[in-house]
C-alpha cells in the first residue's frame, strides 16, 4: 500500500455509528498489515490500481450539500414514496421519502435496526470480501439496513440514489497526486421467508465535472426461504471517479436473486459479485452491460457457487469498448459442486470492439464436479457485423445511423430489463454521448475554476478553416512557442488544431474522420511510447548514477578501511623486522660466544692431549729398550709388566 494512501486511511478512521463497532473492530487491525493487490495478483492481472493508490484520501463529509433540483431530476416516478438518498455513503433522512413503505418493513440506519439484521452485518464481507471490503468496514460511517419480515412484499421499487461529492482540492499537499473524497456505503438487505423486494441502486456524482472521488460500496444480501430480490445497479459517475463495489449474496432454499447491471461512468470501475446458493431449488440471474469509453476501465468479477440440487443460474455479460483507450475485463466463475445435481446453468459473454486498439480481457470459467447437470457457456469478441451494416445501408440508412442502431440494440437487451422509462432514458443518453464523442471534450483549470469545452456538431466552412489557421498562428506568437525543438506549447496548440480538423472532417464524412482519428491515436501512442522509453532511460540513468554514487561512498569507505589495515600491517611488519633483527643479533652474539668457547675448549683439549702423549711416550720408551735386549740374548721375548 502506498505511503500517502496508508496515511490517508489512518487519518480517516473515526468513531462512526455504534452499530458498526464490531465490524470496525474486525477490519481496522487488518489495515496496518494489508497489502493492496497489484497486477501480479491473478484477480487484478488486468486492473492496475496505481492511479488510485498514488492519491491521497480525504473522508467524504456525510453532511455535504446536494442540489435538490438534481435529486428531483433523478427521481423515478415508479419509486414515489420509496426514494432513499445516500450522500457520500451515509443515509440522509431529510432528503429521502419512505412514505410508501408498508408497515413492518425497516429501512434506515444501524441505530434502531432489528437485532437479527445487525447480527448479519459483516458476516459475508469478512468471509468472502476483498481488500476494498476491508477498507469499507473500517471507514463506513453508518450502514443502510433494509429488513423485511416473513411474507412481506413491497409493491414498488426502492430507489437508492448514491451521490458522491469531489474533494475541494484537486491535488494533495504531500505530492502524492490528487486528493480523492473516499466514501464507504454499506448496505444490508435481509429478507425473511417468502418476502419480495426490488431495489435499484444508482450511483452518480454531485456534478458532471466532479470526478475526484473514490467509492467503495459493499452490499450484503441475505435471502430467506422462498424470498425473491430483484437488484438493479447503475453506475453513472463522472469521469475521473474510482468505483469499487462488492455484492455478496447468500440464498436459502427456494429463493430467487436477479441482478441487472449497467456501468457507464467513472474512469476505473470494478464490481466483485459473490453468490452462494445455500439451499436447493434456488434461482440466480445476472445480466450485465458495461461501456468502456475513452480512458475507462470497466472490470467485472463474479463467483457463483452451487452446492445443492436443482439450482438454476443464468448469466449474460455484454461489454462495448468504444475508444482505443477503453478496456473491459470480465472474469466469471460458475462452480457446480458434487451435491448440486440436476443443476441448469448457463453463461454467455459477448463483447463489441468499435475501434482499433480497444481491448477486452474475457475469462469465462465453468467448473463442473457434479455429473447430472445441464451447463453451457460461451464467449464472443468482435466488431459489428458487415452483413448487418449492409442490411441497413441497402435500405437507405446512413452508415453512422446503422452503426448507432446496432450498438444501441446490442446493449438494449440488458438495459431494457430496468423497465423504468426515466432510468432507461438516462442510460441510453449516456451511451449516446459516449459513442458520438469521437473527439474528447477539452478540460482545463483557470483561476481555480474548471472549464469544459464541448465538441460542437456544427459543420465548418472554408472561412472557418482560414480563421482556424490565423488563430493558430496568433496563439503561437502570443504564447511564444518555439519554432524548432521540443516545445510543449507548440505541441498543445497543434494538438487542439488537429482535433478541430478531425471534428470538421467527421461531420462531413464519418469514415474519413474515423480514419484520421485512428491515425491521430496511433501517432499519439507512438509518441507516448517514445516518451515512456525516454523517461525510463532517464530514470535508469539516474538510478545507475545514484547506485554509482552510493557505491562510490561505500568503496571510499572500504578503501579507507583497507588503507588503515595496510598501515596496521606495515606497523606490524616493522615491529616484526625489529624483533627479527634483535633475535638475529642475539643469535650472532651467542654463536660467536659459543664458537670462541668451543675454540678455547679445543685448544685446551689439544694441549692436554699433547701433554698426555708426552707422558705416554716417556713411559713406553724404556720398556721397548729392555725388551729388545732380552730378545737379543735368548731369542725369546720376555714379558714384562709395565
Amino acid at each position: 500500500m502506498s505511503q500517502s494512501f496508508s496515511r490517508s486511511l489512518s487519518s480517516g478512521r473515526h468513531a462512526g455509528a455504534a452499530g458498526l463497532a464490531e465490524l470496525r473492530a474486525s477490519c481496522q487491525p487488518a489495515l496496518s498489515t494489508m497489502r493492496m493487490p497489484s497486477t501480479r495478483n491473478e484477480e487484478y492481472r488486468f486492473t492496475d490500481l496505481t492511479p488510485v493508490l498514488s492519491n491521497s484520501l480525504a473522508l467524504a463529509p456525510a453532511d455535504a450539500a446536494v442540489d435538490a433540483g438534481m435529486l428531483e431530476q433523478l427521481a423515478l416516478p415508479e419509486a414515489a414514496g420509496s426514494r432513499i438518498v445516500l450522500v457520500n455513503g451515509v443515509f440522509r433522512q431529510e432528503l429521502s421519502d419512505l412514505s410508501a413503505l408498508p408497515a413492518g418493513c425497516y429501512v434506515g440506519g444501524s441505530a434502531g435496526a432489528p437485532a437479527e439484521a445487525l447480527q448479519q452485518l459483516g458476516v459475508q464481507s469478512n468471509a468472502r470480501g476483498g481488500p476494498f471490503a476491508v477498507l469499507n468496514g473500517s471507514l463506513a460511517q453508518d450502514a443502510l439496513i433494509i429488513a423485511l419480515p416473513a411474507g412481506a412484499a413491497v409493491s414498488q421499487p426502492l430507489h437508492l440514489l448514491h451521490v458522491s461529492t469531489a474533494a475541494a482540492e484537486t491535488s494533495s499537499s504531500n505530492g502524492g497526486g490528487r486528493t480523492l473524497n473516499a466514501s464507504a456505503a454499506r448496505l444490508l438487505i435481509s429478507l425473511a421467508g417468502n418476502s419480495k423486494l426490488e431495489v435499484v441502486e444508482e450511483f452518480v456524482s454531485a456534478s458532471a465535472a466532479e470526478g475526484a472521488h473514490l467509492a467503495m460500496p459493499v452490499a450484503e444480501v441475505m435471502l430467506g426461504e422462498g424470498s425473491a430480490l430483484r437488484h438493479g445497479y447503475v453506475n453513472r459517475e463522472a469521469q475521473g471517479a474510482a468505483h469499487f463495489k462488492a455484492t455478496l449474496v447468500t440464498q436459502a432454499e427456494g429463493s430467487s436473486y436477479e441482478l441487472v447491471e449497467a456501468r457507464l461512468g467513472g474512469s476505473l470501475s470494478r464490481h466483485d459479485v459473490g453468490i452462494s446458493q445455500a439451499g436447493p431449488d434456488t434461482v440466480t440471474s445476472m445480466r450485465h452491460f458495461l461501456l468502456a469509453g475513452a480512458g475507462q476501465l470497466q472490470d467485472l468479477h463474479t463467483k457463483l457457487a452451487l452446492d445443492h440440487p436443482r439450482g438454476q443460474a443464468n448469466q449474460l455479460h455484454k461489454c462495448i469498448a468504444s475508444a482505443a483507450t477503453g478496456r473491459g475485463v470480465f472474469d466469471g466463475n460458475v462452480k457446480v459442486n458434487k451435491l448440486a445435481q440436476k443443476t441448469d446453468a448457463g453463461q454467455l459473454s459477448r463483447n463489441l470492439l468499435l475501434v482499433p486498439k480497444a481491448t477486452v480481457n474475457v475469462k469465462p470459467n465453468l467448473q463442473i464436479i457434479a455429473d447430472d447437470v445441464k451447463c453451457t457457456h460461451g464467449c464472443a469478441v468482435s466488431d459489428l457485423s458487415e452483413e448487418e451494416l449492409f442490411y441497413f445501408r441497402a435500405r437507405g440508412v446512413s452508415y453512422d445511423q446503422a452503426r448507432q442502431a446496432l450498438v444501441y440494440s446490442f446493449g438494449a437487451e440488458v438495459v431494457q430489463d430496468f423497465k423504468y422509462e426515466k432510468l432507461v432514458g438516462r442510460i441510453q443518453q449516456d451511451v449516446r454521448d459516449c459513442l458520438n464523442r469521437a473527439v474528447a471534450d477539452m478540460e482545463w483549470t483557470e483561476d481555480g475554476q474548471l472549464w469544459v469545452q464541448y465538441v460542437s456538431s456544427t459543420p465548418a466552412t472554408r472561412l472557418d478553416v482560414i480563421n482556424l489557421q490565423e488563430k493558430l498562428d496568433q496563439q503561437l506568437q502570443q504564447r511564444q512557442a518555439r519554432e524548432t525543438g521540443i516545445c510543449p506549447v507548440r505541441e498543445e496548440l497543434y494538438s487542439q488544431c488537429m482535433d478541430e480538423l478531425i471534428r470538421q472532417v467527421t461531420i462531413n464524412c464519418a469514415e474519413r474522420g474515423l480514419l484520421l482519428l485512428r491515425v491521430r491515436d496511433e501517432m499519439r501512442m507512438s509518441i507516448a511510447a517514445y516518451q515512456t522509453l525516454y523517461e525510463s532511460s532517464v530514470a535508469f540513468g539516474m538510478r545507475k548514477a545514484l547506485m554509482t554514487e552510493q557505491g562510490k561512498g561505500e568503496m571510499e569507505s572500504h578503501i579507507g578501511q583497507m588503507e588503515g589495515s595496510v598501515k596496521d600491517l606495515e606497523r606490524q611488519v616493522q615491529e616484526w623486522k625489529l624483533k627479527c633483527e634483535a633475535i638475529e643479533k642475539r643469535e650472532a652474539e651467542r654463536r660467536e660466544s659459543e664458537a670462541k668457547k668451543h675454540k678455547e675448549e679445543v685448544a685446551y683439549l689439544e694441549n692436554y692431549a699433547r701433554q698426555l702423549k708426552g707422558q705416554l711416550e716417556t713411559f713406553v720408551t724404556p720398556a721397548k729398550k729392555g725388551a729388545g735386549a732380552a730378545a737379543a740374548a735368548g731369542g725369546q721375548p720376555v714379558l714384562q709388566a709395565a
